[in-house]
């Protein structure tokens, strides 16, 4: 489903397969557990590049995503295809979070992650 890995600029590196795979609650759950673990509770930075995917996550997993997002930890993602970026803004746009942003390039995504305040 993903790859993950820790960045040396200070944020998680989370890259979605090109796969068939269902993104539903519990790759999330799975997903937030990690980053809590690897980052011992403190607040943490993630880039979720999604370049080379077309996985949508399911009702159920953006749910979970915003009962749990913290306004101290930062996501920037990656959409570069039309479809990503359209269905992505859409479920941002109806959520009303500030710690979460849509990008079309990686380094407009790093210089937001480089430059939000936890």
């Amino acid at each position: 489903m993903a790859n993950i890995k820790w960045d040396k600029r200070g944020f998680f590196v989370f890259t979605l397969k090109n796969t068939n795979a269902i993104y539903d609650i519990e790759e999330t759950i799975n997903q937030f557990n990690y980053f809590l673990e690897q980052s011992n509770g403190e607040p943490y930075k993630v880039l979720l590049d999604s370049t080379d995917s077309l996985v949508f996550p399911t009702d159920c997993a953006f749910e979970y995503f915003f009962e749990k997002n913290k306004e101290e930890n930062a996501t920037a993602i990656i959409a570069t295809s039309l479809p990503m970026q359209i269905l992505m803004g859409q479920m941002l746009k109806g959520s009303e979070v500030t710690n979460t942003k849509l990008f079309k390039t990686e380094e407009q995504a790093i210089e937001w992650l480089m430059n939000f305040k936890q």
